[in-house]
């Protein structure tokens, strides 16, 4: 992907990851001012969008935005809460970013039965990671990628759901707040460095909170015990 994303930033991440399958239709909740699906509409990557927001100030200026690009088809804006009154279909991809972790995971625990649907989802939360994982396992979506990028030093994770389990094994308290991916990295031998920050950050959320929190301090002794990563790797600054 070229301009108009950051080079290696976080827009450009999830259209590259919107671009690895066919999109008949990118349904982006939350959009703002649909950056992505407004450019992956005017490359003809995906056949047509739907962007939604819960405001309509945002939606207007991706209405804007659309106009300035010349597209008069296949773009639509809803102003809706969620996927209130969306129907998903077949061929679909879902994105949702730059929420935080207790709306995103209301919005896929709201209208889960939807879930099966899309092709891929596309998940970007901005806190709480471990309540959205919670979420897509609840609706039988299996974690396909976990993925960070750096944008003006803030690093993101990125999930991506490409299969629903049925079978899905449930996954531990462990691996619902660092990730069933990032610990498999971990295990594998990974020192990615991007790896061992959002480690450092979620092990500094925990530390806050063991004081006062039984579960952080479980969550601490369980991964201390698992993997004895030196220390001396992770930024806890």
């Amino acid at each position: 992907m070229n301009a108009p994303f950051e080079r290696d930033g976080r827009l450009d991440l999830l259209a590259r990851l919107v671009c690895q399958v066919p999109c008949r239709r990118l349904v982006d909740i939350g959009s703002d001012h649909a950056t992505v699906p407004v450019e992956l509409l005017r490359r003809g990557h995906c056949q047509s969008v739907l962007v939604t927001d819960i405001r309509q100030g945002p939606l207007s200026a991706a209405i804007r935005r659309a106009r300035k690009a010349g597209l008069n088809k296949g773009f639509e804006a809803r102003r809706t809460d969620g996927l209130e009154g969306i129907d998903l279909l077949e061929g679909d991809v879902l994105l949702i970013s730059g929420l935080g972790g207790d709306t995103l995971a209301g919005i896929l625990e709201n209208q889960a039965s939807k879930l099966a649907v899309p092709d891929r989802i596309i998940i970007q939360p901005q806190t709480k990671e471990e309540k959205v994982r919670a979420a897509l396992q609840s609706a039988g979506r299996e974690i396909s990628q976990e993925l960070y990028v750096r944008e003006r030093d803030q690093l993101y994770l990125v999930m991506v759901s490409d299969h629903v389990n049925p079978d899905l094994v449930a996954l531990s308290a462990s691996e619902l707040y660092f990730g069933p991916l990032v610990l498999s990295r971990l295990r594998e031998g990974d020192r990615d460095q991007a790896l061992l920050d959002y480690l450092a950050r979620r092990l500094r959320r925990l530390r806050k909170q063991a004081p006062y929190d039984q579960a952080a301090r479980s969550l601490l002794q369980v991964f201390e015990e698992d993997f004895p990563i030196s220390y001396n790797e992770l930024d806890w600054d």
